[in-house]
This record gives C-alpha cells, sequence and structure tokens, in this order.
C-alpha cells in the first residue's frame, strides 16, 4: 500500500498519543511496496529452458532468484508527477505506479543506473543507448518482468551481464553493444524465448557461446562481434530458424562451422570473419538462398546509426581470416541472390567448382590468398555484374594454372601470382578487365604449365620437392622422352652428385637439388630447354642426348669428359 496526501497544510496528523510525521509513513509505506515486490518476485515460479529443442543437449536452467535492495538511497528516490511515489533515473522522476516507457537515447547522461530501478515493475521499453553511462547493470532489473525492450547500446557501462536477466522473459530486444561488458554470457540468457534481436558486439564478453542460446527459437538478429569469444560455434544455433542475421567476427573462435549452419535459411548475413575456425565449408551452407536479400528493417536499422556498423551488419557471406580448409562446396552455386563474399586469408584448396557461375547477383568475390588449384572455369565469365567500377573478383596469390578461359574477358578479375600460360585471352592486352597485380607474370620456366591435364607424352608431377627456389606445380606436365634422356644421362654415369628423387608415373627420376652446385634441368612449357651438367663428375654422353630438340643451353665445364 501506497499512501498518498493531496498536498496537505500540515505535514502530519494526530494518532492516539501525538502527532506522526506524514513523510515518515510515506517513507515506511515504500518499504513495505518494496518488500512486497521483492517477495513476490521470489515466489515466481521457476523459469526453464525448453528441454526439447532439437539439439537434445540442453539442460534445464535453475529458478532465478531476485536481488533485494539491501537499502534505499533516499537521493534515488522522488515524488512523480501527480503525487505518486517515483525513482530517479539518469536525473529525471519516474513513478513507479504508471512508468511503462523510458527514453532517454541520444542524451549524453553520464550517471549509473540506480538499483531502484527494480522498482518501475510495470516498465515495458527503456531506452537509455548513446550515452555516457557508467557503472553495472544492477541485479535488480531482474524485477521488471514486464520489459520487452532493453537498448543500453554506445554506453560506457562496464562489469558482467546479470544473470538475472534472465527473468526478463518477456524481452523481444536485448541490445548491449558497444561497451565494456566483460565475463560470460550467461546460460540464463537461454531463458529468454522471445528474444528476436541480441547484440553484444564491441564488449569484452569472453567464454563461449552458451549452447542455450539454441532456445531463442524467435531470435532474428544475433550479433557477437569483436568480443573474446572462445571455443566452438554450438551446434543449438542450427535451432534458430528465424534467424536473419548471424555475426560472431572478430573473436577466438574455433572448430568448424557445423553443419547445422544450413537450417538458417532465413539468414540475409553470415559473418564469421577473422576467428581461427577450421576445417571445410560445410556444404549445407548451399541451403541458405537468402544470404544477400536485403531486409528493409534491417536496414534502416543500420542506417539509422552512426558510422562503424561493421562488416557483420551487410548481407553478404564473410569468412575471411580464418584457417578453413578442404574445396569449396559446389553447393555456392545456390547462392544466387548473394552479392558479396569474402572467403581470402584461408588455407581453402581444390579447383574453383564451375558453380560459381550460377551466383549472377556476386559484385564482390574474395578469394585471394588461398591454395586454390587447377584450372579456371570458363562459367566464370557468366557473372553479369563483375565488371563494373565496384565490381571485384580476387584470385591473387593462389596455385591455379593453365589457361586463362577467353569468356573471361567478360568480368574483372585479378591473377597474379598463380601459374597461368599463353596463349592468352584475346582481350589480355586490349582490356583492363584481367590484371595480374604489378604485371607479375609467373616466369615460364618450371612454373607456368600450359596444359590442365597432360597431354599424350607428357608425365605430371605427384608431390613434388621444392626446386629452383620454389615449388614445381603438383600436376605439371613434362614430356617423357626429355625425361628418358635424363634418365640415360644419370645411367651412362653412375653417381653424378647430389639428386633428389621425384615420382613420374610410378618412376623414381631424380633432378639436381638447386641449393646445391648447379641445376640439372631447366624445362620451358615441359620441354627441356637447358642442361648445366658443370662440376659434375660426368665421363660420357649418352646417344639420346640427341633427341633433346628444345635444348637450347648446354653446359658441361669441369666436368671429367
Amino acid at each position: 500500500v501506497i499512501f498518498k496526501h493531496q498536498a496537505p497544510v500540515t505535514r502530519g496528523f494526530l494518532f492516539v498519543g501525538g502527532w506522526v510525521d506524514l513523510d515518515m509513513v510515506r517513507y515506511l509505506s515504500l518499504l513495505l511496496f518494496i518488500g512486497l515486490v521483492f517477495w513476490t518476485c521470489g515466489k515466481q515460479d521457476p523459469v526453464s529452458t525448453n528441454s526439447e529443442i532439437q539439439s537434445g543437449g540442453i539442460t534445464t536452467i535453475d529458478s532465478i532468484s531476485c536481488s533485494p535492495i539491501d537499502e534505499l538511497n533516499q537521493e534515488n528516490l522522488c515524488t512523480a508527477t501527480g503525487g505518486t511515489d517515483g525513482v530517479k533515473i539518469l536525473g529525471r522522476c519516474y513513478s513507479i505506479e504508471n512508468t511503462i516507457r523510458i527514453d532517454l537515447s541520444w542524451e549524453n547522461r553520464r550517471d549509473s543506473l540506480p538499483p531502484e530501478i527494480g522498482l518501475l515493475t510495470n516498465l515495458t521499453y527503456l531506452d537509455l543507448s548513446y550515452n555516457q553511462l557508467k557503472g553495472n547493470i544492477p541485479p535488480q532489473i531482474c524485477n521488471l518482468t514486464n520489459l520487452t525492450y532493453l537498448d543500453v547500446s554506445w554506453c560506457q557501462l562496464t562489469g558482467e551481464i546479470p544473470p538475472e536477466i534472465g527473468n526478463l522473459t518477456n524481452l523481444t530486444h536485448l541490445m548491449l553493444w558497444r561497451n565494456h561488458f566483460e565475463g560470460e554470457i550467461p546460460s540464463e540468457i537461454g531463458n529468454l524465448s522471445k528474444l528476436e534481436e541480441f547484440w553484444i558486439t564491441n564488449n569484452s564478453f569472453t567464454g563461449e557461446i552458451p549452447p542455450e542460446i539454441g532456445n531463442l527459437i524467435n531470435l532474428e538478429r544475433l550479433t557477437l562481434g569483436n568480443n573474446q569469444l572462445t571455443g566452438v560455434i554450438p551446434s543449438t544455433i542450427g535451432n534458430l530458424v528465424n534467424l536473419k542475421s548471424f555475426g560472431a567476427s572478430g573473436n577466438e573462435l574455433t572448430g568448424s562451422i557445423p553443419i547445422e549452419i544450413g537450417n538458417l535459411t532465413q539468414l540475409h548475413v553470415l559473418s564469421l570473419h577473422d576467428n581461427h575456425l577450421t576445417g571445410p565449408i560445410p556444404s549445407t551452407i548451399g541451403n541458405l538462398t537468402n544470404l544477400g536479400v536485403w531486409d528493409s528493417q534491417y536496414y534502416d536499422i543500420i542506417m539509422s546509426g552512426p558510422g562503424g556498423m561493421g562488416m557483420d551488419y551487410w548481407p553478404a557471406l564473410y569468412l575471411s581470416n580464418n584457417q578453413l580448409s578442404g574445396p569449396l562446396p559446389s553447393e555456392l552455386g545456390n547462392l544466387t541472390a548473394l552479392e558479396q563474399v569474402n572467403l581470402s586469408n584461408n588455407n581453402i584448396t581444390g579447383p574453383i567448382p564451375p558453380e560459381i557461375g550460377n551466383m549472377t547477383a556476386l559484385i564482390v568475390m574474395e578469394l585471394q590468398d588461398n591454395m586454390l588449384s587447377g584450372v579456371l572455369p570458363s562459367e566464370l565469365g557468366n557473372l553479369p555484374n563483375m565488371n563494373t567500377i565496384e565490381s571485384s573478383f580476387n584470385l591473387n596469390s593462389n596455385k591455379l594454372r593453365g589457361q586463362i578461359p577467353e569468356e573471361l574477358c567478360n568480368i574483372k578479375i585479378g591473377l597474379g601470382d598463380n601459374a597461368f600460360c599463353p596463349p592468352w585471352p584475346s582481350c589480355f592486352l586490349e582490356s583492363e578487365n584481367i590484371t595480374i597485380v604489378g604485371n607479375n607474370i609467373p616466369d615460364w620456366g618450371i612454373y607456368c604449365n600450359p596444359y590442365p591435364d597432360c597431354p599424350d607424352g607428357y608425365t605430371a608431377i605427384t608431390n613434388p620437392p621444392p626446386i629452383n627456389g620454389g615449388d614445381i606445380i603438383d600436376g605439371y606436365c613434362f614430356y617423357q622422352d626429355d625425361l628418358d634422356v635424363l634418365q640415360d644421362i644419370i645411367d651412362a654415369n653412375g653417381n653424378i652428385g647430389n639428386l633428389e628423387p621425384l615420382e613420374l608415373g610410378g618412376q623414381t627420376w631424380y633432378i639436381r637439388d638447386w641449393n646445391n652446385s648447379g641445376a640439372l634441368e631447366n624445362f620451358h612449357h615441359g620441354r627441356l630447354g637447358s642442361l648445366d651438367l658443370s662440376n659434375l663428375p660426368i665421363t660420357n654422353f649418352p646417344e639420346s642426348i640427341v633427341n633433346l630438340d628444345k635444348l637450347e643451353n648446354l653446359y658441361f665445364s669441369n666436368t671429367q669428359l
């Protein structure tokens, strides 16, 4: 019960033996009210998570007890409009009884949140964003069980998320990003089954992503980026079938991308760049056919906020700067609405699947600094938006080889630091579309393999050792007759020095170690063009040496001929 008075002339009234101070009555009444609030909170039924969620590994969370206000701070109490009891929040007085909405965003306030905020039990909306608040979120906030919207982003708040926040089961929006929060994400967050938005980007959270996050089946946007989160992405993420945006970039996450990611068919944004993720890109990523689709409501959020929103908020696929391995899944070709893809700086291997040519909305494709091999599929020329000023198809610094297809004249593409060979497409000297960064055209010696597959008369190297200051490209084709002549030279002279075995077509051939004196061979487009036998104990030339019809240079000084 809260006693009210209508501005009496006196400040007390006669009670039995004397006068009673009316302010004291009001204070005692307020204490009684507070006691009833916290007693009621403590008597609520336990709030538990749904243990039947698909993952099967989530357990019920214990009931949450609200923290009492040990001692009221008179400075935080006030009389609100209409004479009702009130609480001061950031310098303003709000009626305990009547306040349902507080919006103090963008007011540059420097106060802290008082524990007495827990008295505003009818509050449904609280927005304190873009201030300079200090201190932490008081655990007494758990009394605000009618709260649906809580935004304290872009403040200076510290401390941990109180586990008591799990009592706010009506929350649909929880915005905590760009503060100085630390500690782990409490598992009690899994109680907030009505949550649609959960933003904690740009804090200092540690620990793992709790698997209980899979309980938030109504979640549409989950942004966890730029923290210090560790561990794996829980497979329960696959339960969030309404998720439109998932960002966890700039953390220290490990392990593989769970195959359950393919359940998130409503995703517009998937941003996991700058972590330590390993393993292959799951083929189930091809299920995410809404990747890249603009959500107009989300666009309004991005454009209304300040600068520096980051890549986690733009409709795209960002997996760069990890240690992902294995081949590119051909299912990427299903993502026909996707405009931006960044998979650079990983350990992705194998050929570029021709299905990439189905991604007709692509404007930016970053695949540089991987270990992609094989030849370029001509289907890449089917990308109609890849020839604009804004477009970029970056394949620099891979292990691609062979000829550049004529169809690639239709797109803008960077191919530097690979092993492509002539004949060049007709547009190579006429267009700026095909670029090799810094004109870094490979030396057309042993590094240039013009053959996608070895033609008749040629033999491919498998697992070649380092030679000539670098690596012979796996699958490089050598002319078999030239190799036979080299073997004849070895057979005719016995041990002729420091030789290394090279497996060619199941036979062991020997190539001179370049790091020691001289070189045994120098091939040009698979044919032996230079033979240096100087300073070797050569005593005989086999007759077959005349078969080296592409030989241009022969050196045999300081031998025993």
